[in-house]
């Protein structure tokens, strides 16, 4: 039997395969790379000592870890709670990061019935005694500070005392080993009231300085009794404190706009003025000889400490500045602001060395092209990035939509791709991989565009549209004109998808409707309405036979799939609310789908949970599979894109053995194949055995594949190849 040739995949007549895959683990999931940035402001930066990695906290409720060169390593998980400030321990096997957790400055307060969250502030410490690029990277120990949130954090040199300030005013120095609090001291002007802490640093002989909102300056000495205290040296908040790298001075930033130097007995040393706007941040270099600080407006200047001269004003960031920090060498400086980008600068003449990640904002569609060799990612941004799969370079950003990019789909050739704009922009857009061009643009509707899906033979396009508007418009792929519009939802489109033979189209609908329907694509006749579900239908997917159809929803019993013959369904799970998307495997036995913070694999036959995926899974809204279920690709909430490698129901890449070739004829060309079973295979043809033509996709139930009367455009053909997508 065989399948028809419409099918997504591809592979060599001699026996090509193309991408590598990794060789089984004990998960399904193993990570090859993960890109991006981050999806809402930095608020915190830091360089490892051994200045090989960059950390950057945000209010996305992640601490990311990066090489210098701009290649995310790793990210660590500080949710439900936003990552509020950072710091690397001097030994380099430790990292801190301070978050906000809400609740009552008291601790738990039953009032009215309501149990507060006991903590205002939590401190996360990982330790990676091996580096940060190893796989034992580990969460350590939570520190819980009931006070306030924290908004500082500094380590001793010798690594072993944390300083943490927090919202509520209070100076906190913790041992790493023990997490038992060594002092604790107030930084505000006790005389007035509390007021928040907004940094603090321990010297190399330690001693603790602290900056508060009230303007008021405290210093401690290593036994922690205070030696020094001003109110009035600032007009304004102190935002920022920094101890010389010998210790015997400090620097002090406000809201003032001004930077002020100190000996550490407390005589002022200099005022550095020049900023238009208050300070957020300043940080000694290294070697003592400069200053960096960050303001209000996005700027950062770069200062000679002796002489007092800005050295150069660099137009850093588009927001506000939360971060700065020197690398070890003295020749770099690092900065994190509210636009939510990490920038690498270089100290001697402030020009732009490294912007960290790219992609800002979740990630709410991601597709791998069927030829394997392209993914695409897209989301709150209105850009769209396309990165190459084997490594996750990035090849081209699309920028074009008004809004965010809601959907994105291939082209059956990989040729092309296709996107459609959020609410406020209606538009699908359709650009050439080779180049980026944009090739048209379709207005469909008014109201933004939620879901596409190609045809298997790449003749239409399908589009669904948000609230107003409960009509799915089927589109010439190849002029953009609409060919059939299929109505019967009550509310918007969410989701759509073919069948893999490409007569039938599902589509899901939107909350008051939450059916799930089953289009003829000949006639666009509605044959099935399935309704089971609670809430929007957030995905829906075709199994590879065609006969049944899995069903993801926001709300509860969030996991379906239905049998199309008798439109019966069975729940997968009780857990899954909700679920944003969904996958088969190539060999149909495994079904995928997000969990919130996991990606759970189950048994297409039982109903079985197989595996609950959680590294690098965390907050996941999208998720696609390659051709022949080898390589998986998650976007998530917080601006991350990751690509693993797959195990559960993959079919590896085996490749396609020609048996026979029927000549090319007025109607075509043809062949017969020794093939895997539901191995999905691109066909292509040449004159020249030089440049290659697409001619369609093919998969076959057996073992066995025989197409014919194949159309060629690149006559005379005298050569086929079939390519076998990872």
């Amino acid at each position: 039997m065989t399948m028809n040739a419409r099918l997504p995949a591809f592979a060599l007549a001699a026996a090509f395969s193309l991408g590598t895959i990794l060789p089984a683990s004990a998960s399904a999931l193993t990570t090859l790379w993960s890109q991006g940035g981050h999806a809402s402001r930095v608020s915190g930066v830091a360089c490892s000592p051994d200045g090989t990695v960059v950390a950057s906290a945000s209010d996305d409720f992640t601490v990311k870890l990066w090489s210098t060169n701009g290649t995310l390593i790793r990210t660590l998980n500080t949710a439900p709670s936003p990552a509020t400030a950072l710091a690397f321990s001097p030994d380099g096997t430790k990292l801190a990061a301070g978050t906000y957790f809400g609740g009552f400055a008291l601790g738990s307060v039953n009032r009215s019935g309501y149990t507060s969250i006991p903590g205002l502030g939590l401190v996360h410490l990982w330790q990676a005694p091996f580096g940060w690029a190893s796989t034992n990277v580990g969460l350590a120990r939570i520190y819980t500070n009931r006070f306030g949130k924290i908004t500082s954090l500094g380590f001793s040199t010798d690594s072993l005392r944390l300083a943490c300030g927090n919202a509520a005013g209070s100076n906190y120095v913790y041992a790493t080993a023990s997490a038992s609090v060594i002092a604790a001291r107030p930084g505000y002007n006790t005389a007035v009231g509390p007021a928040a802490v907004t940094s603090v640093a321990l010297s190399a002989s330690g001693w603790l300085l602290s900056g508060c909102e009230d303007k008021t300056l405290r210093l401690w000495n290593s036994s922690w009794t205070q030696v020094w205290s001003t109110s009035s040296s600032h007009s304004s908040n102190v935002t920022s404190v920094a101890f010389s790298p010998d210790g015997a001075s400090f620097v002090s930033a406000s809201l003032d706009a001004t930077l002020r130097l100190w000996s550490t007995n407390g005589a002022p040393l200099a005022t550095l003025t020049g900023h238009l706007a208050g300070l957020n941040a300043v940080a000694f270099s290294p070697d003592g000889a400069k200053l960096a600080s960050g303001s209000l407006d996005g700027s950062i200047k770069l200062w000679d400490r002796a002489a007092g001269a800005c050295l150069a004003t660099i137009s850093a960031h588009s927001a506000p500045v939360t971060s700065v920090a020197f690398t070890p060498d003295s020749t770099r400086v690092i900065s994190g602001g509210e636009d939510a980008l990490v920038h690498i600068w270089s100290a001697a003449d402030g020009t732009l060395l490294q912007t960290l990640g790219g992609q800002q904002d979740y990630v709410g569609a991601v597709a791998i092209s069927p030829d394997g060799a392209f993914c695409a990612s897209a989301g709150g941004g209105s850009s769209i990035f396309v990165r190459r799969t084997t490594d996750g370079t990035s090849l081209l950003t699309l920028a074009g939509h008004s809004n965010f990019v809601s959907a994105l789909a291939f082209t059956p050739d990989s040729a092309m791709l296709a996107s459609g704009g959020g609410p406020l922009d209606s538009s699908i857009k359709l650009w050439t991989l080779s180049d980026g061009a944009l090739v048209r643009t379709i207005h469909s509707g008014s109201n933004g565009v939620t879901a596409l899906a190609f045809s298997p033979d790449g003749n239409l396009l399908a589009s669904g549209v948000d609230c107003t508007e409960q009509t799915i418009s089927l589109w010439s792929a190849a002029t953009g004109t609409l060919v059939r519009s299929l109505e019967g939802h009550s509310n918007g489109v969410t989701a759509l998808a073919f069948s893999p033979g490409g007569n039938l189209l599902a589509s899901g609908g939107r909350r008051f409707d939450h059916a799930v329907k089953i289009w003829a694509v000949t006639n666009g006749a509605l044959l099935h309405s399935l309704t089971g579900h609670a809430n929007n239908i957030e995905a829906v997917a075709f199994a590879p036979d065609g006969n049944s159809l899995a069903s993801g929803s926001s709300g509860l019993n969030s996991l379906k799939v239905w049998q199309l013959s008798n439109g019966s369904s069975r729940n997968f799970g009780t857990g899954t609310n909700p679920v944003f998307a969904v996958g088969f495997s190539p060999d149909g036995t495994s079904l995928a789908s997000t969990d919130g913070d996991t990606v759970k694999f189950w048994s297409a036959a039982t109903g079985m949970l197989s595996e609950t995926a959680t590294q690098d899974t965390f907050r996941v809204s999208s998720l696609a599979l390659s051709p022949n279920g080898n390589l998986f690709l998650v976007g998530r909430e917080d601006a991350t894109v990751t690509l693993f490698a797959n195990i559960r129901g993959s079919l590896g890449q085996p490749p396609l053995t020609f048996v026979d070739f029927s000549p090319p004829s007025a109607s075509g060309v043809g062949f017969s194949a020794s093939v895997q079973p539901w191995t999905h295979y691109i066909i292509q043809s040449s004159s020249n055995l030089t440049a290659w033509t697409f001619l369609t996709h093919a998969a076959s139930v057996s073992n066995s594949l025989s197409l014919s009367d194949l159309p060629v455009t690149n006559a005379p053909t005298g050569f086929l190849r079939a390519l076998t997508p990872p």
